[in-house]
């Protein structure tokens, strides 16, 4: 089984802020995309809160392509990975799109996880930049912060689907909310991986990935991981005390060398932060 730390939601370059901890609740922002297929607004935390609502109260300006913009609920953004059925509908599995031009990433991602061997059975580790947030402002160390979870069913190659479009859209309805599906050709590589399990972690300091008093965010330690390699880290290993400094670029996409503690590390975050 192969672990991968995919990154995701608000950073300083696309939204300019960290994501919300709140309490023991992790909020992770989608990315805002000028051209996207949903608002902030469309999007639902649960089935009487919105994501915008609560957005609001943190965020007075976001950055959008660069921009420096007043928030609002009527900025569409990038609603991708889907793990806590944003849009409320029937039937939903959570999923994450992946291509090698999304939102103008300078890595080729889904490349990178083809090159792996990434598939069914695999597990996507979703993390972001977050801080606590409190009284409508961010307190504390901004950090890099373990928020969810995709473990592979199914992967969906796009391009090789669009004869099957509609067939795949009768037994998967909840594509349409999907934009590497709805923007087919937009994407290259595109690709959807659709989840067997999935889910939301509450938040503790265990989620951490930046370490303690760490300079920079980049700068992390996972003690359960030492001596493993990281792929698209030039080499990098975990070393004797569980550190790895992460390079400074805008690769999405990193895949811990496949060991069994790497499984057991895995698992035993998702067990003991999943959702009930």
């Amino acid at each position: 089984m192969k672990i991968i730390l995919s990154k995701k939601g608000f950073d300083t370059s696309y939204g300019g802020h960290p994501s919300i901890i709140d309490g023991t609740r992790l909020i992770s922002m989608p990315v805002p995309e000028k051209d996207g297929l949903s608002a902030y607004s469309d999007l639902y935390l649960s089935s009487d809160e919105k994501l915008s609502s609560v957005a609001e109260k943190h965020y007075k300006h976001i950055y959008v392509d660069k921009q420096r913009t007043e928030f609002s609920g009527n900025i569409k953004c990038h609603a991708d990975p889907n793990i806590s059925n944003y849009f409320r509908l029937d039937n939903f599995r959570g999923s994450l799109g992946q291509s090698d031009n999304s939102l103008g990433q300078s890595d080729k991602a889904q490349s990178h996880l083809k090159g792996q061997e990434v598939g069914k059975g695999d597990i996507f580790l979703f993390y972001g930049l977050f801080a606590e947030a409190e009284g409508g402002m961010f307190v504390g160390m901004e950090r890099d912060v373990l928020w969810g979870y995709l473990q592979i069913d199914e992967v969906i190659s796009v391009q090789e689907s669009l004869p099957q479009k509609q067939e795949i859209e009768n037994l998967y309805p909840w594509l349409k909310f999907q934009p590497h599906w709805r923007f087919d050709n937009t994407y290259k590589n595109n690709t959807i991986y659709i989840g067997k399990n999935y889910g939301i972690f509450n938040y503790t300091t265990e989620l951490n990935l930046t370490k303690p008093y760490a300079r920079f965010k980049g700068q992390w330690q996972v003690k359960a991981l030492t001596g493993l390699g990281l792929s698209g880290t030039n080499d990098g290993v975990f070393n004797a005390d569980g550190c790895i400094t992460m390079p400074p670029t805008f690769a999405q996409e990193y895949v811990i060398e496949e060991n069994d503690k790497a499984t057991q590390w895995a698992e035993s975050i998702i067990k003991k932060h999943i959702k009930n």
